[in-house]
């Protein structure tokens, strides 16, 4: 059996089913902590520098924001959605988060990480009444909706897509220069496939830029 993304805790049922199977898991984020109950090897060939310096990957240029989250709740080793919006939901913040598109990469391809769909319905509202051209996309939109928002962010019709979670993973739009993690995380496989949206190297794009800073750059 040949799983991809095998981080995923949804695969491990489908193991347990078939105990004699020979199991082949493929993830570039290989994180969690039951992943030693189902597999006994980890094989590791290639590290992330290596695909940067061969051209496979673009290298990072990255912001921070400085902000304590002593306020936010941690449930299951991540912050809890609730307690997360409520520290998020800020004018400052998201007024920070569109200047910083402003001042650091302006016009560019942007894909934003929202913390809930409110979060990311209310951010799309930022860049829109700042004039930047803004779509946002949830677990809410319809199958027909969301693909004609990802097929219009791939021809380029608008710079800035917001999402909650639709595109952490199998998105592959090239061209995206930049990752606004508008969502703070203590999961690093999160982090990891959301940064990794941008990775992705063009003829014209060779450097990466994110996450951008929703307060000031360190």
């Amino acid at each position: 059996i040949i799983i991809d993304e095998c981080h995923r805790a949804n695969f491990f049922p489908i193991i347990k089913m078939f105990p004699e199977a020979t199991i082949l898991g493929c993830s570039a984020t290989p994180s969690h902590k039951d992943l030693h109950k189902y597999y006994s090897d980890i094989v590791a060939n290639v590290q992330v520098s290596d695909l940067i310096n061969q051209g496979y990957l673009c290298r990072a240029r990255s912001y921070q924001m400085q902000d304590s989250f002593d306020d936010v709740k941690v449930k299951g080793g991540e912050f809890e959605e609730k307690s997360l919006f409520n520290h998020m939901n800020k004018p400052k913040l998201y007024d920070g988060v569109v200047k910083s598109y402003q001042e650091k990469t302006p016009n560019q391809k942007a894909l934003v990480f929202n913390v809930s769909i409110e979060h990311a319905h209310k951010t799309n509202d930022a860049f829109l009444a700042e004039g930047i051209s803004s779509r946002c996309v949830t677990s809410e939109t319809s199958p027909e909706e969301r693909e004609k928002i990802f097929n219009d962010f791939r021809a380029g019709n608008f710079k800035v897509l917001n999402n909650v979670s639709i595109a952490t993973q199998g998105i592959d739009i090239p061209d995206i220069t930049t990752i606004l993690m508008n969502r703070p995380t203590l999961s690093l496989t999160l982090f990891l496939q959301c940064i990794g949206r941008g990775s992705r190297p063009t003829e014209t794009k060779k450097e990466s830029v994110g996450p951008a800073s929703p307060c000031t750059e360190v």
